[in-house]
């Protein structure tokens, strides 16, 4: 049910965003011949609190399809066909400065399920910024670095729960990285498996001289709250 959290009750600074919600979900439904659509068209603006409410392929079974998100959420701008699934993607929206979000679809027995989201640019985390002539060449390596007090000083939550940790929204407005979000998954001998029902967050960020994979963990309210780093 939390994929048609578009369409529950919001409080009155969402009004805007549910209707375009509607818009694009309307236009998806009135177009039968693929995924995506042209730029001049309605094109939904991604949040964490929108991917978090998705239902990912886990161990227990598939994931959404791409007809039920573009049905729900409307059209992507761009396709790209694989042998083995399909990439969805959702760039700039005409209301936003910033979007970057690629769906990754496994094909089986002909549809095509949600397995991983890759997110980057995303318009709430340049809310609070005046950036509209931001320099493209601008060096942003900073942003994908993090000091070992901070790193010391992020709160862990419950493993289990996540409860306590850190919020994933606050890391990414210091550290405008890109972020990774699928069912939890574990590496073993025959290569990756799923591990769990659970939905991760993933961020890279370099601490000091090293490299670390931060995990954060879906909440029910659409947030992710920090639960370690991967295994060193």
């Amino acid at each position: 049910a939390g994929y048609f959290w578009g369409h529950s009750a919001k409080p009155q600074e969402d009004a805007k965003r549910t209707k375009r919600l509607d818009r694009a979900s309307e236009e998806a439904k009135k177009t039968k011949t693929g995924f995506i659509t042209e730029k001049e068209e309605v094109v939904f603006t991604w949040t964490l609190k929108d991917l978090a409410a998705l239902s990912y392929s886990n161990k227990d079974g598939y994931g959404l399809t791409a007809d039920q998100i573009v049905d729900t959420y409307g059209l992507a701008t761009s396709v790209q066909y694989e042998k083995k699934g399909m990439i969805l993607t959702w760039d700039r929206a005409k209301n936003a400065s910033h979007q970057d979000v690629s769906f990754q679809f496994e094909k089986v027995d002909g549809n095509y399920y949600l397995k991983t989201v890759q997110a980057s640019n995303l318009e709430e985390v340049y809310a609070s910024e005046d950036d509209e002539d931001e320099d493209e060449d601008e060096d942003t390596s900073k942003d994908h670095e993090m000091s070992s007090k901070e790193f010391k000083d992020l709160k862990k939550g419950d493993k289990e729960t996540g409860k306590g940790g850190t919020s994933l929204l606050e890391v990414l407005k210091k550290h405008k990285t890109s972020v990774q979000i699928g069912t939890e998954t574990k590496i073993t001998a025959d290569g990756e498996e799923y591990d769990s029902t659970r939905v991760i967050a993933r961020i890279n960020l370099k601490v000091g001289d090293d490299y670390k994979t931060l995990r954060f963990l879906a909440q029910p309210d659409g947030d992710f709250l920090y639960i370690g780093p991967e295994r060193n």
